[in-house]
């Protein structure tokens, strides 16, 4: 039987958890791994902050197993494409809120609110929606994961109680932050800002529980047993649009709606979801990581190169008679292209000295609209050889492989990402204590890994061994990237490494797993 979740006694994850989990062997939430769309892979890498005084380097590293029909290394994927396909972008993690208590954190919000300016309120106010909107998303995803299909009384009690608890949510929201509240409560006259932001949180809330409830209703609609809860769903969703309605809030779908309103109703709900989130977004500036070093290094080279002719042209001198200027002439010539090759050698090894001792990127991630820094990041990547490979990683890849003769089948180029997170401890805390981690969303395009890859389908034919005749089908092309990775941190080096598999096709990602590993 399913068991039932208490909305208001859930254990979640708590500020001092987070902060604590550097005694452990692991940062406090395992990367996420999803397909954003088509051609872009999404993955979300938390970074706590850490205790006072406490200086930790938190790290990712990941190795990706490119399948050879890919055509990628060093020479045909440079740095520069290399890096605009890795793209990061960095945000306050949302902090958490139980569902269940939703009705009182909006409560103790409204009367925070009566000391606050008005820009102060709508900053409030933002990361207040996307809590509440976080809290529905994970309580609807944790009923799906928790409710069993053949324990349909659970199943029915689960999603009533969903629909209870998150309905009353919203109500008590509308009632103690609703526009006329806040109106007498906190300001002599109406905030036209603040009204504005009020009607777009009150709308974007609607719309998350809307959906949320709609994909509830699409799960379990098939369960024999649970029509009265599927009823109340369904009757609590409708409920959502005839209130946005009644209230004019953007606009509403209907079951005759064309391609256009059905068009403008999504680019509604994205800027909502913009809108609400901008209170979370950090702004990071990104610099090469040794190009002084490597001016400095090719000036050193070329300093010792002329330093080289200076001396050939101390021991032969001038000439003192004619007959000596061929000779003289040939030193000169030859003195040159040993400058010239000397130069061009020693600029080559000590560019490949910086590049491996040196990062590739050195970022700054600072509060928007102000040079005030939060965090300093360090990033690297490469191609790397099957040796440079640690025997843990190499282990972790022989037991992702589908059977032994893929592993054998399949020859690979490797490629290495490490990133090293380092947090300005006092900033974060004098200028954003509410915030407890800092998020790194990083998405990967794989467009250019697909342009050799074979068509998606092809039409094939094959032999049927039960029917005993020949049938055609359209056999999918499909290829596996596995990727071993891990999180560490100073006080945690040895942390575990686990595995993502990233199934894809000429026509982009079709799914994403993430496998547990050690």
């Amino acid at each position: 039987m399913a068991q039932r979740p208490s909305y208001t006694s859930r254990p979640t994850t708590t500020p001092a958890a987070e902060t604590t989990s550097f005694a452990g062997t692991a940062l406090a939430r395992d990367p996420i791994w999803e397909r954003h769309d088509r051609t872009h892979l999404e993955i979300a890498l938390r970074y706590p902050v850490p205790d006072d005084g406490l200086v930790v380097d938190q790290s990712w590293e990941a190795f990706y197993f490119l399948p050879e029909s890919f055509r990628l290394d060093a020479t045909t994927y440079s740095k520069r494409d290399l890096f605009a396909d890795f793209r990061s972008y960095i945000r306050f993690t949302i902090p958490r809120i139980e569902l269940g208590r939703v009705p009182e954190e909006a409560g103790e919000l409204a009367r925070r609110l009566t000391s606050r300016s008005s820009d102060e309120v709508v900053r409030e106010l933002k990361l207040f929606a996307s809590r509440v909107r976080t809290a529905i998303t994970e309580e609807a995803q944790v009923l799906i994961d928790e409710a069993t299909p053949e324990d349909r009384d659970g199943v029915s009690a689960l999603l009533s109680e969903f629909v209870t608890v998150s309905s009353g949510a919203l109500g008590a929201i509308r009632e103690v932050l609703g526009p006329q509240k806040l109106r007498t409560v906190s300001f002599e006259k109406p905030d036209p800002e603040v009204a504005k932001t009020l009607a777009w949180v009150d709308e974007y809330l609607s719309r998350v529980l809307e959906t949320a409830l709609v994909g509830l209703a699409n799960v379990f609609e098939a369960g024999e047993g649970q029509e009265d809860a599927l009823r109340r769903a369904t009757a609590a969703a409708v409920d959502e649009a005839r209130y946005r309605r009644s209230r004019n809030e953007g606009p509403v779908s209907s079951s005759d709606s064309s391609i256009n309103d059905l068009e403008q109703i999504e680019r509604r709900q994205h800027a909502l979801k913009r809108f609400t989130s901008s209170v979370l977004w950090l702004d990071v500036q990104i610099r090469d990581g040794y190009t002084m070093a490597q001016h400095v290094f090719r000036a050193l080279a070329a300093g010792i190169a002329m330093a080289f002719v200076v001396v050939i042209a101390v021991l032969f001198g001038q000439p003192n008679v004619s007959s000596q200027l061929g000779v003289w002439a040939a030193v000169v010539v030859v003195a040159y292209m040993g400058k010239d090759r000397l130069k061009a050698i020693l600029q080559t090894a000590f560019d490949s000295l910086v590049a491996t001792r040196l990062p590739d990127r050195r970022w700054t991630v600072t509060m928007p609209g102000t040079s005030l820094v939060l965090a300093e990041v360090e990033e690297r990547a490469a191609f790397v050889d099957r040796d440079s490979v640690p025997d843990d990683v190499d282990l972790m890849r022989r037991v992702a492989y589908r059977d032994r003769l893929q592993e054998l089948a399949g020859p690979e180029s490797i490629l290495r990402h490490h990133k090293t997170f380092r947090f300005r401890n006092d900033a974060m805390r004098t200028t954003a204590p509410e915030f407890v981690s800092l998020t790194d969303v990083m998405r990967v395009d794989i467009s250019r890994w697909l342009a050799h890859t074979d068509d998606a389908k092809r039409l094939v034919t094959l032999a049927d061994p039960e029917a005993g005749e020949l049938f055609e089908s359209k056999l999918p092309r499909a290829y596996d990237v596995t990727v071993v990775y891990r999180l560490v941190n100073t006080s945690a080096p040895d942390a575990d490494w686990q595995v993502a598999r990233i199934v894809v096709s000429r026509n982009g990602i079709r799914r994403v797993a993430s496998l547990r590993g050690k």
